[in-house]
C-alpha cells in the first residue's frame, strides 16, 4: 500500500509555501500539484536557495480544510 492516507478525498492538491523569519504571511511556491513529492521538492529547493526561515506543504481536497503534511524549519 502506498501512502499514509486512508481516505484523503477527491481532487487532492498539494502546494508548497515558504516565509521569512519574523514574517506572518507565506509565499506560495510553484503551482498546485497532484503529487506530494513535487510540492515537497519545490519547497525544499526554495528554502535551501533563499533566505527563508520556514517552509511547509499543505494538502487540500474537496470538502476538507487545508492540512499541513510536511514542515521544514531552519535553526
Amino acid at each position: 500500500m502506498n501512502g499514509i492516507h486512508i481516505c484523503r478525498g477527491t481532487n487532492t492538491k498539494f502546494q508548497g509555501r515558504v516565509r521569512m523569519a519574523g514574517h506572518r504571511r507565506y509565499v506560495l511556491v510553484g503551482k498546485p500539484s497532484k503529487s506530494s513529492r513535487v510540492a515537497i521538492m519545490a519547497m525544499a529547493q526554495k528554502v535551501a536557495a533563499g533566505n527563508w526561515k520556514r517552509g511547509d506543504v499543505i494538502m487540500w481536497a474537496d470538502y476538507y480544510d487545508p492540512l499541513v503534511i510536511v514542515e521544514m524549519v531552519r535553526p
